[in-house]
């Protein structure tokens, strides 16, 4: 089961909800794109992950790996060709 954070809602406590989702998750998948790099949002989700062991980075074609923040590229990224493509679908 994929989560994406748009299905929560203003009214809701955001960080239990996050918090929530994150434990139960048995994997939290960071796409890194030139886009998101500079996000808090992202690398948020990439601390927990990085954090609990569940870390998968991946990147689009255009990002190169060297460009992953420090702390989370330890590991290999998976390159995702077509993702973008699909994402805007």
């Amino acid at each position: 089961m994929a989560w994406w954070d748009t299905s929560l809602l203003p009214a809701n406590d955001l960080r239990e909800d996050i918090e929530r989702k994150f434990s139960e998750a048995k994997a939290i998948i960071v796409i890194w794109t030139p886009e998101c790099v500079g996000s808090r949002w992202v690398h948020s989700a990439a601390e927990h992950g990085d954090r609990d062991g569940k870390l998968i980075n991946t990147r689009t074609p255009d990002f190169h790996p060297r460009r992953i923040p420090r702390s989370f590229n330890q590991t290999d990224a998976i390159e995702l060709g077509g993702a973008r493509r699909s994402l805007r679908r």
